[in-house]
């Protein structure tokens, strides 16, 4: 069974850390932070968390009647110990994780889905492209034709063209992108509430 602190094993761990009541709390919460950068600094997952169970079991020693010197270096010692533990659960479930076997199913459906979705959204691209006046359409689909160096001299013969600079095609191409992915989007979602 798990051990919970008590009230009054937090108030004589709060009691060893100083006799003033506001300083103990101060030191208490300055204690926690460093047990906390311990924890991050190790790659511990749940840092926060581990930093409370170190003081947790601190709290236990000391209600145990633990002869504790130097209580910042004892909860070092006890953080250690948390975090080999930590390793140690950490390594036994991956273990655990890998033996467990794939499901192909899974695999398929998920196949399934994403060519689902990919046809539905070239069936929506297709279908919003039709609704732009064919000037936009024919510069957008221009615009996106090439790659690499091809489209750079594209867009700058397309610019040319059209008596704009290239910071103004461009301007134009992604208003007309917003647009057309506003539809896309629109459509889709139309499409898998059906």
């Amino acid at each position: 069974m798990a051990w919970s602190i008590t009230a009054d094993a937090f108030a004589a761990l709060l009691e060893r850390l100083d006799a003033d009541h506001e300083r103990a709390g101060e030191k208490y919460e300055d204690l926690r932070r460093m047990l906390q950068r311990f924890f991050e600094w190790r790659g511990a997952s749940f840092a926060e968390e581990r930093a409370d169970e170190t003081l947790n079991r601190l709290a236990r020693k000391l209600a145990e009647g633990v002869g504790v010197q130097e209580i910042r270096a004892y909860a070092m010692q006890i953080a250690r110990l948390v975090l080999l533990e930590t390793f140690k659960s950490h390594d036994a479930r991956r273990v655990a994780w890998e033996e467990l076997p794939v499901e192909p199913m899974i695999d398929e459906r998920a196949a399934a889905m994403e060519q689902e979705l990919e046809e539905t959204n070239q069936r929506c691209l297709e279908n919003c492209l039709q609704q732009l006046p064919k000037e936009s359409r024919e510069l957008i689909l221009s615009y996106y034709q090439h790659t690499g160096r091809a489209q750079i001299e594209r867009r700058a013969a397309l610019a040319k063209a059209l008596g704009l600079r290239r910071e103004a095609l461009a301007n134009r191409a992604q208003r007309l992108r917003d647009k057309l992915t506003d539809c896309v989007m629109r459509c889709a979602r139309n499409k898998s509430a059906i």
